[in-house]
């Protein structure tokens, strides 16, 4: 099947948590083979270049590859990354039939946005 890549952007209020950002894509839950996973993800930084409050969350099937409270670091602008060479967050290998699951979580005071490139691939 080769590799493959989605990409999303979600933007949270103080305080709110996201579900999966995966769930219902082809990306939520791994095929009938192992797929290496990669995930880069970075925030804007917001109205002031300061505002820090975006955290992540990795799960697939039993396995959590990060644990809750990860941050993320923060964009040069709004709208720039992730980019493969200095956002990258984990990569793993996922199990047959694994859900993939990416929660993210506002802890700023403030909106904040963030991208996730989630990549799959064979090996």
């Amino acid at each position: 099947m080769g590799a493959s890549q989605a990409f999303t952007v979600t933007a949270l209020a103080a305080g709110a948590v996201s579900g999966n950002i995966l769930a219902g894509s082809m990306f939520e839950l791994v095929g009938d083979r192992p797929r290496a996973i990669k995930v880069w993800a970075i925030q804007d930084p917001g109205a002031d270049s300061t505002h820090q409050g975006m955290q992540m969350r990795i799960t697939y099937g039993t396995v959590t590859a990060v644990e809750d409270g990860y941050p993320l670091q923060i964009a040069t602008a709004n709208g720039v990354g992730p980019n493969k060479s200095d956002h990258e967050v984990v990569s793993f290998l996922a199990h047959p039939r694994d859900r993939i699951v990416v929660n993210l979580r506002n802890a700023g005071a403030g909106t904040s946005t963030a991208r996730v490139l989630v990549a799959h691939q064979d090996f």
